[in-house]
């Protein structure tokens, strides 16, 4: 196979080697998930939750750990990007 078989995204071309996700970190992102998540050749999105939390106006020690950021992250995005077969 040559390079310019493999070098191309995969899921759009099955034999590709390049995977290709998206980094969600804050509430703009949050907002606009399930439009990226859309686009294709995007297989996978993930999130920070530390980087969400101070998006979200959620301060203090721990803000990244189990807490407001979850509850006020996790529960938004992962419903958004289900539905593109993103997963996380």
């Amino acid at each position: 196979m040559s390079i310019w078989t493999k070098a191309d995204a995969w899921p759009l071309n099955p034999n590709g080697e390049l995977l290709l996700g998206l980094q969600l970190e804050d509430k703009y992102a949050l907002t606009n998930a399930e439009q990226n998540a859309k686009i294709p050749g995007i297989a996978f999105a993930d999130w920070g939750p530390g980087d969400m939390a101070l998006s979200l106006g959620i301060h203090g020690p721990g803000c990244g750990g189990p807490g407001p950021a979850n509850v006020g992250g996790a529960p938004r995005f992962l419903p958004r990007t289900k539905p593109t077969r993103s997963f996380s």
